[in-house]
């Protein structure tokens, strides 16, 4: 029996064939990864888009919580003026310090938009500030007359702890504004049935009664490649309570308008 090895002509048609299908599969291969690139930013994008939605949804489902609804004459200050933005945010179409009661909602047609004339939200509560476990926290503060001391239960997850910053409300209906406390209760003494709403409101000294989160579109100074030209991103900015100042965040890309209606139930 007589064997024959490989020629070389035979070894390179053998390894033009490999480098071939080698090609095709790396070909094959690229498209799904650029399928796959292509789909995962249309999944980031849409659970983009439902985040910011929902949190659009929950500060306006809670607007209004924990406001008082009378001052009983305290006074506050509220944002700072801005001038970069129109209209300022310290402009008395928003604000309503120093001594007026906050209003849940406040809006006007946007400045910083051209000719798209869309609007700028308001939006007023206790729990308007998103990562700050104090304004999650919310009960209320009785008088022990057994122990002569003031005592606090929460409704919320969390209890208040030293430190929290929050409101006390008498729990009738003119919801008064009985000033800003420190974790505890003054020595202010009570009687037995003295009850108050307490709604938290900031881990450090406030310079409001409440939080406050504006919406407005506004355009990038680099704006994703993705989206129009003539396109805005929907800004959410919370006002701090040191400085008065936005804190802005985009949480939906590519929007054309931003309009604001209210409805009579």
């Amino acid at each position: 029996m007589k064997n024959h090895g490989v020629t070389l002509i035979e070894l390179m048609i053998t390894m033009a064939i490999s480098i071939i299908v080698l090609m095709a599969l790396f070909e094959s291969f690229l498209l799904v990864l650029k399928s796959y690139k292509q789909q995962t930013k249309i999944a980031e994008a849409n659970i983009e888009k439902l985040a910011g939605l929902e949190i659009l949804r929950k500060d306006i489902e809670m607007a209004g919580f924990g406001l008082p609804w009378d001052l009983n004459g305290n006074t506050y200050n509220e944002a700072a003026s801005d001038s970069s933005y129109t209209p300022n945010p310290a402009s008395a179409i928003f604000n309503d310090a120093p001594s007026n009661p906050p209003r849940a909602f406040a809006f006007s047609n946007n400045g910083n938009t051209n000719a798209n004339n869309s609007d700028v939200l308001v939006i007023k509560s206790s729990i308007a500030k998103i990562g700050n476990a104090v304004a999650r926290k919310w009960g209320y503060a009785y008088y022990d007359a057994s122990s002569s001391k003031w005592k606090i239960k929460s409704l919320a997850i969390e209890d208040f702890q030293s430190g929290d910053y929050y409101i006390a409300l008498t729990s009738d209906t003119n919801r008064r504004l009985q000033g800003y406390f420190n974790s505890l209760f003054p020595s202010l003494g009570g009687a037995s049935g003295d009850v108050y709403l307490t709604f938290g409101i900031n881990t450090s000294t406030s310079r409001m009664p409440f939080n406050r989160v504006d919406y407005y579109l506004r355009q990038p100074s680099i704006p994703p490649k993705r989206c129009s030209p003539n396109s805005y991103e929907l800004y959410r900015a919370e006002i701090n309570q040191g400085d008065g100042k936005r804190s802005e965040q985009p949480i939906l890309d590519c929007v054309k308008d931003f309009q604001v209606a209210f409805g009579l139930d």
